[in-house]
């Protein structure tokens, strides 16, 4: 036997176990899960009501001076005049109470507050759902990518448009710039022709690094899969009523790290070139008792007012997270993938009258134990196409090795890409153009086309998926 594997069996048989047999976590494990804050230290986000807002400004910065606060740089997400803005300053993420901004006195700071100025919050690090995705050697040349469809002509066709918020695009792997969205006011340059405070913002606009390069720098190439996997739908479904445009926002850097503020920007500049779909494949896990107020008002309140649908990653087990849960916040273990007792964010802001569909894996009578379920939160299952064990996995949209072999990728972050394509394939235009559609609306006008979602009632009564309802990931 090789001496590395033998050492390996030997680790694999040495390694702590307890009375039930599992891992006994180390104490440097449980250390870092109890440091674990899930946000940016001396950072707040701020986001001003209708008012005067250079005197909303001046309150706030008196009442900062006050708690001894006297220099703060504020960022804003284009370069102009915003009223979402990112205020640095050290300290500042514990001078957050209920009802706004106050002293940061020990024990009474919050993750989030609203007074009648201004909503506040934490910047929240948000994370790219995923249990596994093959490292692939991009640029090598023993590797070969490729699109397994042809791009269909959108002549005749309702167009969609779906931003994407994610890592970026890889455009030179991937052949997909037929499906890309254009901003035919701008022009390749940096001049703003469009006056939309995103200068050059051709096909999108990276809000990790401030510019208009969308470029895919993630090693597995996540925001490209979600994209890959929203294309393939619209090309290979038979009966597609529709063509997509998929407009590229960069919220996540190389390593799938992102945080709320460049997310909501994204958010609000999908609302104003009008996005009909935003697909949110990412989250965070939020654990103030108060509801995240602006978040809330954005994604359940304006977007359903624009017609815009958000489909959103119901959220994977992460270690560091699920132990603080656990340790801190005393969520028993078997309720760690339960939404209504460990909540992520976006995910939990389904709601019967909004416009939030949020997505999970299934096999059809269960969902995938590593990633998240709720009857009350999580409105659709996609049904996974291989299953392993506990591993609950889809075929890679469009990745193939030169000999053939095929790659698979898990996580509800592709779930949530399966049904942001499928549901704008085969979204009616008399839903999709509805001002102030719900999911209802959206939900009803899928089930109305014969094949497309399949009821599993075990799955509601199990606590699974509202109504028991997923598709396929290949439909006719």
């Amino acid at each position: 036997m090789p001496v590395l594997l033998l050492a390996l069996l030997i680790v694999q048989c040495c390694r702590a176990q307890d009375a039930k047999g599992k891992p006994v976590i180390k104490k440097e494990e449980r250390e870092k899960a109890s440091s674990y804050k899930g946000y940016e230290e001396d950072e707040i986000i701020i986001a001003f009501k209708e008012g005067e807002y250079q005197v909303s400004k001046a309150r706030i910065k008196a009442e900062l001076a006050r708690s001894g606060i006297n220099r703060v740089d504020i960022r804003q997400c284009g370069n102009c005049g915003s009223y979402v803005e990112l205020w640095k300053a050290k300290d500042i993420h514990n001078v957050i109470h209920s009802e706004g901004v106050g002293g940061g006195a020990a024990g009474s700071s919050k993750d989030v507050g609203e007074d009648t100025i201004a909503y506040y919050s934490r910047n929240f690090i948000s994370k790219l759902p995923v249990e596994y995705v093959p490292v692939l050697p991009w640029e090598s040349g023993h590797f070969r990518a490729e699109t397994s469809f042809r791009p269909i002509d959108g002549a005749g066709r309702d167009t969609i448009v779906i931003a994407v918020l994610d890592t970026g695009i890889d455009t030179v792997q991937f052949q997909l710039a037929h499906f890309l969205w254009t901003n035919k006011a701008e022009r390749p340059v940096l001049s703003d022709r469009d006056v939309s405070c995103y200068p050059g913002d051709i096909r999108g606009w990276n809000f990790v690094d401030k510019n208009a390069n969308i470029r895919d720098d993630n090693k597995g190439r996540h925001g490209s899969l979600v994209s890959g996997y929203i294309a393939e739908a619209f090309s290979t479904a038979q009966f597609s009523r529709n063509f997509v445009q998929i407009m590229t926002l960069k919220t996540h850097d190389k390593d799938g790290n992102g945080d709320l503020f460049d997310c909501i920007c994204a958010i609000h500049y999908a609302k104003e070139m009008k996005a009909r779909i935003i697909n949110a494949s990412w989250g965070f896990y939020y654990y103030d008792t108060i509801p995240h107020p602006y978040l809330t008002k954005l994604i359940t309140e304006v977007l359903p007012e624009a017609g815009i649908l958000f489909i959103a990653a119901a959220g994977n087990e992460m270690r560091d997270v699920d132990e603080k849960a656990r340790l801190d916040r005393k969520v028993p273990a078997d309720s760690l993938r339960d939404l209504g007792h460990h909540k992520f964010y976006p995910a939990c802001l389904s709601g019967d009258a909004n416009s939030v569909i949020t997505v999970t894996t299934t096999d059809g009578s269960s969902v995938s134990p590593a990633q998240n379920y709720s009857a009350r939160y999580v409105d659709l299952g996609v049904k996974a196409d291989r299953v392993r064990g506990r591993r609950m996995e889809f075929l890679g949209p469009f990745i193939f090795y030169p000999a053939g072999e095929q790659e698979y990728v898990r996580g509800s972050s592709f779930a949530a890409a399966i049904a942001t394509g499928q549901i704008g394939a085969f979204l009616p235009r008399t839903v999709d153009n509805a001002q102030g559609n719900t999911k209802g609306k959206v939900m009803q006008a899928l089930m109305d086309i014969p094949g497309i979602v399949t009821k599993e009632p075990p799955l509601a009564d199990k606590n699974y998926i509202r109504g028991g309802k997923f598709i396929k990931h290949k439909q006719p």
